[in-house]
């Protein structure tokens, strides 16, 4: 390696006195800029400051003008609504008056209601049709000549009512004969129809005298035609077990015997009801 020159040297030095240059000029601009970031840090903190106290002004002085304002509309939707229910009582007041005074220019209707003008046409020829089909199913003799009377609302044999003709046990019988026609009806045209019938005592009375054959007798035929009703519905049957003698009763029919004992089967139709002489 060749020694380096004086010229060598001189450009050297020429150049690390350059860097020099370069560096103190870039020092004197950083501290420039350490100072200018020191400003805006200055400058960003008062600012800060500054935003904070404007939002203590606004929540202290702007939020309890919101505050009034949003109370002020409160109450003006609450006046509006006393007005319009103001105006609803106004207007239910004048439709009193005018309800009073067409009362009391009315004239008065004296007219009866009269219910049996309300039934349907086909009411009193179901119910002719009905009875006479249930009865003719008894055995009942004279069951061609069976009609439901409009006037007395109830059956009538050969244009005579069941009381004039017939005995307590008749009465009892075609009372049953009767119901369970209209309730044939109801089944047939009423949209509540209830679907089950009671029927207390029919038989309550009743004596066809000689027992007469089982396919003659008008307790065997009405308790065949109940149990064939009975199929579709349920039809309950309140009786003396006495009156029961001589009827067959199908497979399909609950018996339950009422023994008046509290402690022996079933007291009463109302069941956990007791007569006063028997609560003790």
């Amino acid at each position: 390696m060749s020694v380096p020159t004086e010229q060598d040297i001189l450009i050297v030095s020429t150049e690390i006195e350059h860097i020099h240059s370069i560096q103190a000029d870039v020092e004197t601009d950083l501290a420039i800029l350490v100072d200018k970031a020191d400003e805006v840090k200055q400058e960003l903190h008062l600012e800060k400051q500054q935003h904070r106290q404007n939002m203590h002004s606004l929540k202290s002085d702007i939020q309890p003008t919101a505050q009034h304002m949003q109370q002020d509309i409160e109450q003006i939707v609450h006046a509006e609504q006393l007005h319009a229910e103001y105006a609803e009582l106004i207007a239910l007041h004048a439709r009193f008056n005018k309800a009073l005074d067409d009362a009391g220019q009315a004239t008065q209707n004296d007219e009866k209601y009269k219910p049996r003008e309300c039934f349907q046409s086909d009411f009193w020829y179901s119910m002719n049709n009905t009875i006479r089909s249930i009865l003719q199913q008894c055995h009942f003799q004279g069951a061609d000549t069976a009609d439901f009377s409009r006037s007395s609302f109830d059956v009538e044999i050969a244009g005579y009512s069941k009381a004039d003709e017939q005995g307590k046990g008749y009465c009892a019988f075609l009372n049953s004969v009767v119901m369970l026609a209209f309730h044939d009806y109801l089944n047939e045209q009423s949209e509540h129809a209830p679907g089950w019938l009671l029927i207390d005592t029919p038989l309550h009375g009743f004596d066809e005298g000689i027992r007469p054959l089982e396919d003659s007798s008008m307790k065997v035929g009405l308790f065949s035609y109940l149990a064939k009703q009975a199929v579709s519905q349920q039809i309950i049957i309140i009786e003396n077990t006495n009156h029961m003698a001589g009827i067959p009763l199908d497979d399909n029919i609950n018996i339950v015997e009422f023994s008046k004992d509290k402690h022996n089967g079933r007291y009463g139709y109302l069941d956990g009801i007791y007569d006063v002489s028997d609560e003790s």
